[in-house]
């Protein structure tokens, strides 16, 4: 189905007449429904209306599902949003997808089968019970997250700021650092010796403001290509977040309002479905079911374990080798496609995560109350061999590897490192942290 779109239609009565009435001419608003007559009446013709059939029933906007469906929702509900001047008339059951003559004809003629809605309204459930709620509790969850991308756009402006005015104090350090050793070394000089100190002083301080202003340039400009580009990327998301925000309150608003009206209401669950997928792939969750099959345990402890194995962190190698982290006894364990330990490295520190960097190299998250590392261990057959590892100056309790960058967080903070070590900004730090990791 083509991308969602309801910010035409409007449906509240406060902004559009949705319901005219059946008897005045001022073709004002309608109030009330009467069965019996199957007709709609604004607030002054239904007094009218109860004078003459004192029998009926009318129905007010508070029992708006016993009214017919609005012109306006069912245009909606109907119009083709690949072709809009045709009428929805089936479902491509291969797609699972709402579609017109013309799209039935164009995009679905080799599909194994396409049915006419009016013939699925007795094989496939047409109400809308439990779809309000699900589009409620999808609503708060778009809304949450948007929120949060919203934070984090803030929290990465915030870092960018802070890195530069770190850098321009550690020029201004540097540079009053200098001056003072050049002043120092001024004191019981000649005049002519004072004087040509005092021009070389000025010749290094300028070479220094001018070698900072190059590294502290690129630097800037580096992170601040990664902030825009990070930034554009969240950006984008919360557009999206507020669009279908947008979207699955106006189809709750159908919902409520649609009636009994069997293929319309099929037509509703199912527009309802797609759109609640939509939101479901933006919060990260697939919808898909997973079965388990079966399930196996392994015992990961060696004999010269201390004490009983804590596993924090399971990476699997492509070749079927399976790493995992041994949070108690200070140890990274290598097992084998059997689930056997072959190898295993000692660490200096609790390892919390670990993540795969190439196919024979993963980084290990480690940390003490003094020690916090990120450390790379290579895999060489059936031996693991210590390599590379750089300091960071927070805690470190989860790491990830994505497209050549490390980001680590630290529960309450999430930051992006390149491979070699070097922070590039902060992403995202949670004021209302309290307990619990990220990861």
């Amino acid at each position: 189905m083509a991308g969602l779109s309801m910010s035409s239609l409007a449906i509240s009565s406060d902004e559009v007449k949705d319901f005219i009435c059946s008897s005045c001419e001022e073709q004002a608003n309608a109030e009330f429904y009467c069965k019996t007559c199957l007709k709609l009446y604004c607030g002054k013709c239904i007094q009218l209306h109860d004078k003459w059939f004192k029998k009926h029933s009318a129905y007010g906007r508070n029992d708006i599902k016993t009214w017919p469906v609005s012109k306006e929702v069912e245009e909606f509900l109907l119009k083709c949003e690949a072709h809009k001047d045709h009428k929805i008339e089936m479902l491509c059951d291969d797609h699972s997808q709402l579609c017109c003559t013309k799209c039935a004809f164009n995009n679905h003629s080799q599909c194994s089968k396409v049915t006419q809605i009016s013939e699925l309204t007795n094989s496939q459930p047409t109400g809308l019970e439990g779809l309000s709620v699900e589009l409620e509790t999808v609503m708060g969850e778009i809304k949450t997250l948007q929120i949060s991308q919203e934070a984090s756009i803030q929290s990465l402006q915030r870092t960018y700021k802070e890195h530069r005015e770190v850098m321009i104090e550690q020029m201004c350090g540097n540079l009053n650092t200098y001056i003072d050793e050049c002043d120092n070394n001024s004191v019981g000089s000649s005049g002519g010796n004072e004087q040509y100190l005092k021009e070389e002083m000025c010749r290094s301080v300028l070479s220094i403001v001018n070698e900072f202003d190059n590294i502290t340039a690129k630097e800037l400009n580096e992170m601040k290509d990664e902030v825009i580009s990070i930034k554009g990327s969240v950006t984008s998301s919360v557009h999206k977040c507020t669009s279908l925000h947008s979207d699955l309150l106006q189809l709750l608003e159908i919902v409520q309002k649609i009636g009994d009206n069997k293929e319309l209401c099929l037509i509703a669950s199912i527009k309802c479905k797609h759109i609640i997928q939509q939101a479901l792939t933006l919060l990260g969750k697939s919808g898909k079911v997973f079965k388990v099959q079966g399930k196996s345990e392994y015992n990961v402890r060696i004999p010269s374990d201390s004490v009983t194995c804590g596993i924090s962190g399971i990476c699997a190698l492509p070749d079927g080798q399976v790493l995992v982290t041994d949070y108690n006894n200070k140890r990274v364990k290598l097992l084998s496609q059997q689930y056997q330990v072959v190898s295993h490295w000692d660490v200096n520190a609790y390892p919390q995560a670990i993540c795969l960097i190439t196919p024979s190299e993963v980084a290990v998250a480690v940390y003490t109350s003094y020690i916090h590392e990120v450390q790379f261990i290579t895999v060489n057959q059936v031996k693991l061999v210590l390599g590379r590892k750089f300091q960071l100056q927070h805690e470190c309790t989860g790491i990830v590897h994505h497209q050549g960058d490390i980001f680590v967080t630290c529960g309450k903070e999430l930051y992006k490192y390149t491979l070699s070590g070097k922070l590039i900004c902060r992403l995202y730090e949670d004021l209302d942290y309290n307990t619990g990791f990220i990861f």
